[in-house]
């Protein structure tokens, strides 16, 4: 997992304000110290979602890997 998360940086983290989810997409890190890991990243002062961090119980990211559209003749 690891390895994936860092080949396929970029991440959707969803929290929620009022029981209603917030998603945004963000290139991430991932920072090793000791034994413990941490996905860091940047968030525009103007996004609101930051002010949801410290309130909400479960924060969530997810990575994606590389896709493709099917082609339809």
């Amino acid at each position: 997992m690891l390895d994936f998360v860092q080949k396929n940086s970029f991440g959707t983290i969803v929290t929620t304000k009022k029981e209603k989810p917030i998603a945004t997409q963000l290139p991430f890190g991932l920072t090793k110290k000791g034994d413990d890991y941490f996905i860091t990243g940047h968030m525009a002062y103007g996004n609101p979602q930051w002010r949801t961090f410290e309130t909400c119980e479960d924060v969530l990211v997810m990575f994606q890997g590389a896709h493709s559209s099917p082609s339809f003749s």
